[in-house]
């Protein structure tokens, strides 16, 4: 569920359209990394491990969210084709 909402914020950003006060264009792009409180032990080993889990996702390339569930990453990239 958390994955599938943080794929649409970033859908979300990457599509919409972006201007400096000079008016230059940007493009905006980002990742995302996402780890479950309850395989982790304390709060700070879950931040740890989304933390990690942004880095796989980085590695993976541009525009890509991953799930740290202690047991190893899952990395998906994420598209802009749908945005709702």
């Amino acid at each position: 569920m958390v994955h599938t909402k943080l794929n649409s914020f970033i859908r979300y950003l990457q599509a919409e359209n972006y201007n400096t006060e000079s008016g230059k264009k940007l493009h905006v792009s980002c990742s995302g990394g996402i780890a479950d409180s309850h395989n982790f032990g304390t709060i700070y080993e879950t931040v740890r491990a989304a933390d990690d889990a942004l880095y796989q996702a980085k590695k993976k390339g541009k525009a890509r969210v991953a799930v740290n569930s202690a047991s190893g990453f899952v990395a998906e990239k994420v598209k802009v084709d749908s945005v709702q």
